[in-house]
């Protein structure tokens, strides 16, 4: 017993150790060593590619000088990514002095999140724009593949694509040369960029001298030219519109006509629908509109007069006015006469709602069984029990109409029975959207958890033998980008 104690006293030391080289409030109580190139203490990187990857990044420091950390965790702490990853970029002090020439890759698999810390002499190679586009690109479309792994060794194999995805990424994108040369090729990119803009702002003031007058005077001249040609046109579209109402005007009389002409027609279909379904509001609306409809000839009649009159006297520069008065006359007469069709169209539908409504009641009495069953699975939820209970309610309102015989309302039937069917299939879909959900929700997800057997022997540049030096490298003041990739 005394023996396994023991064999645990190294592994709580190191967390104690991480905790305080990342949470302490002070940088001199830092005391984190053995951390360098890879550091996987939330155990999601697989071993022989966590020492390539160490092998690798050590390699490229030594050619560069470029110092590349990464770093996951089982638990942010209840600290933000982005504070997280700056306080222990810069306590660890990944990079050099001189340069600050360090990157931290910081994968939180818990809390989903993944961070690119960028030291400050890089950011003008890699800015915060540039570096989100950079997880965007390499590091991001292999995370998102965790939400389809099943299990801890497959989410494992997901972490570690996605870092040497990263890891290659950063490589490619920097290049094997030295900083230094990096550094003097920069400057001489900037300073030729600079000669650029000062050559583009002399040519562009020597254009404007020329510019601007010839270009006052062309505006003046197009101003001129579009004002007439926009005259012309607002002409063109009112003598159009004048010769129009005067069309409109014979038609609404064409069509008053035929309203006064159609009235005995009206009134004998009218008759007879209302002998066929005695129910009241299947023809309410109709008779109000056929006892109505001689008041309101005699009106439009009295009316087209008098716009006949002003239209003559009239010129195209008043016919944006006339037109709206023209067009609801027009309107209302075309609705006039068309309304012993309106009344044949009324038959009809009450024809076809009455055949069709019992085979309505015949597709919902074949589905609610089966709906009914589905509805009784443990993960279905009480919204998704109460459609079916609103559907079977308008279903038994239509059926008791049904048993009226000749007072049967069959459009209002035929509206309620079209109800609870949508009712009845929306309670199914939603009953495996419930299913589905639940069965998410209990799907089990991997615990994270530190390991003793994940530890680094890298020092970087500057630093002692033994690990990072305390607050003796590369600085980071909050550059970087961050991503979510849970769902």
């Amino acid at each position: 017993m005394i023996r396994r104690y023991f064999a645990k006293v190294p592994f709580i030391l190191s967390l104690v150790l991480i905790a305080e080289s990342v949470f302490a409030q002070q940088p001199e109580s830092y005391a984190l060593v053995g951390s360098g190139h890879v550091n996987d203490y939330a155990n999601v990187i697989n071993q022989p590619e966590e020492d390539q990857l160490r092998a690798q990044l050590q390699e490229y420091q030594e050619k560069t000088s470029i110092e590349i950390a990464v770093v996951t965790v089982p638990s942010l702490g209840g600290m933000s990514i982005e504070e997280f990853a700056n306080r222990l970029a810069n306590h660890w002090g990944v990079g050099d002095r001189e340069k600050d020439n360090g990157l931290v890759l910081l994968i939180a698999p818990v809390e989903g999140e993944v961070r690119l810390e960028v030291g400050d002499g890089l950011q003008g190679d890699l800015p915060d724009g540039r570096t989100g586009a950079f997880l965007d690109k390499y590091v991001m479309p292999t995370l998102l593949e965790l939400n389809n792994a099943t299990n801890a060794a497959e989410e494992n194999l997901v972490f570690t694509k996605a870092v040497i995805a990263g890891m290659n990424g950063l490589i490619e994108f920097f290049g094997d040369k030295p900083y230094a040369q990096r550094l003097e090729e920069r400057r001489l990119a900037e300073q030729k960029a600079a000669e650029e803009d000062r050559l583009r702002a002399e040519q562009t003031k020597t254009f404007l001298m020329f510019a601007v007058p010839t270009v006052a005077v062309l505006a003046v001249l197009g101003l001129i030219i579009a004002c007439i040609a926009a005259k012309r046109r607002r002409e063109g579209y009112l003598k159009g519109l004048f010769v129009q109402n005067e069309r409109d005007i014979q038609r609404a009389k064409e069509y008053l006509v035929k309203a006064t002409n159609a009235q005995l027609e009206a009134r004998s279909r009218l008759v007879v629908l209302i002998a066929q379904n005695p129910t009241k509001s299947a023809w309410e609306d109709i008779s109000t509109a056929i006892n109505e409809a001689p008041v309101k000839i005699n009106e439009l009649i009295s009316l087209l007069e008098k716009l006949e009159e002003s239209h003559q006297s009239s010129t195209w520069r008043q016919a944006e006015n006339e037109s709206k008065t023209v067009s609801a006359l027009l309107a209302t007469a075309v609705a006039l006469a068309g309304l012993a069709d309106l009344v044949k169209k009324r038959e009809q539908e009450i024809t076809e709602a009455r055949s069709k409504s019992p085979e309505l009641a015949n597709q919902y009495s074949a589905t609610e069984q089966s709906v009914i069953e589905t509805l009784r699975h443990k993960d279905v939820k009480d919204s998704t029990r109460q459609l079916l209970s609103q559907a079977k309610g308008k279903y038994n309102e239509a059926v008791a109409t049904m048993e009226f015989g000749d007072g049967v309302n069959w459009l209002g039937v035929y509206a309620l029975l079209t109800s609870a069917l949508a009712l009845l299939n929306k309670a199914k879909s939603s009953a495996q959207v419930d299913k589905n959900a639940a069965e998410e929700a209990r799907r089990p997800r991997p615990v994270y958890r530190s390991s003793p057997s994940h530890r680094s022997t890298y020092s970087g540049s500057r630093r002692s033998t033994s690990g990072f030096k305390v607050g003796g490298g590369g600085r980071f003041s909050g550059g970087g980008a961050s991503r979510g990739f849970r769902k």
